[in-house]
């Protein structure tokens, strides 16, 4: 317990589906806060007044906007979408230990930290080059010429970083100054067979493992099975190896114990998917106690959208 979360959000457009957004945030951190201890938000002015709406910044032990109201401008944050988290990261570096924790991701128990661990992230992710839309594409390519004689291990699997665990912060400045490089490098390159999320999941989730291997950190997942990126549209069971059916009952609980949105938000405009995803969100809130808090009006929101999509479904 009392282990820090750290929330990271830069708002800069109006939400799609706003009310499933913030109700992903409001699980999220009322199961960190059960689970694990105090939470802090990093947010912009726009984001915390979207969560002041919904009464969910109430939540949170510490806000600050001023890191992300402030960032840098030398980064294109349409290419890299999350390199918010760099800019928090080099103001906290030196607050170890610290979790920074995707806002839609929440735990259904208590994370295991392994204390003799550097670092630690969420799953590992496989990938193969010549899927037309895979998330990695060659290293080399993504990397300036001088950077290339560091040879790196790119055996080495790219590691999710929805979860992001740091206890020893030696790594940031050599991170956070590759990944400058990197981006500044790249922005005007088009990426064969890439997607949106290539150039920062190149930075945040394939560079961070080979840096940490070599230069001797220690760095492990909190899950054992792999996600096969390149198969991420299946859906069906395959995009994980092994797949959870055929893990261990230790493998599967761990499993269990952390569930994450991300790639289903893009399928929110599929009624199915969406009432799916809505009604697991309500009834894994209602665990917690939520009636009289300032965020029950929100609560009641989502419910009234699950009424609404089974009234639709009844009427066709």
């Amino acid at each position: 317990m009392n282990n820090l979360g750290i929330y990271i959000f830069d708002q800069t457009s109006d939400l799609d589906y706003e009310i499933e957004i913030i109700s992903f945030n409001l699980l999220s951190a009322l199961s960190w806060i059960n689970f694990q201890g105090p939470i802090h938000l990093y947010c912009n002015t726009r984001y915390l007044e979207t969560l002041k709406k919904w009464g969910v910044d109430t939540l949170y032990e510490y806000i600050n906007t001023e890191i992300l109201d402030n960032k840098s401008e030398h980064i294109d944050y349409k290419q890299y979408w999350a390199y918010s988290k760099f800019e928090v990261i080099k103001n906290i570096q030196y607050e170890t230990p610290f979790t920074i924790i995707d806002t839609d991701l929440w735990l259904n128990r208590t994370l295991k930290f392994n204390e003799k661990l550097d670092v630690m992230m969420y799953h590992k992710e496989n990938f193969h080059n010549n899927y037309k839309n895979d998330t990695y594409p060659d290293f080399d390519f993504m990397i300036p010429d001088n950077l290339k004689e560091m040879n790196f291990d790119k055996s080495l699997l790219p590691t999710n970083c929805a979860i992001l665990h740091i206890r020893n912060s030696n790594f940031i400045k050599d991170w956070i100054s590759l990944s400058e490089e990197i981006s500044s490098y790249n922005t005007n390159i088009k990426i064969p067979n890439g997607n949106k999320s290539t150039k920062m999941c190149f930075v945040e989730q394939r560079l961070l493992p080979m840096l940490l291997a070599k230069n001797g950190y220690k760095y492990d997942t909190f899950i054992s099975q792999i996600y096969q990126s390149h198969l991420a549209e299946t859906q069906d069971g395959s995009e994980w190896l092994p797949t959870i059916d055929n893990s261990s009952d230790v493998d599967k609980e761990n499993f269990d114990s952390i569930k994450h949105v991300w790639g289903l938000k893009k399928y929110l405009n599929y009624k199915e998917i969406r009432e799916m995803v809505i009604i697991i969100t309500i009834n894994t809130i209602s665990l917690y106690p939520i009636k009289d808090k300032p965020y029950t009006k929100l609560c009641e929101e989502l419910k009234g959208i699950i009424q609404t999509l089974e009234s639709h479904s009844l009427a066709s």
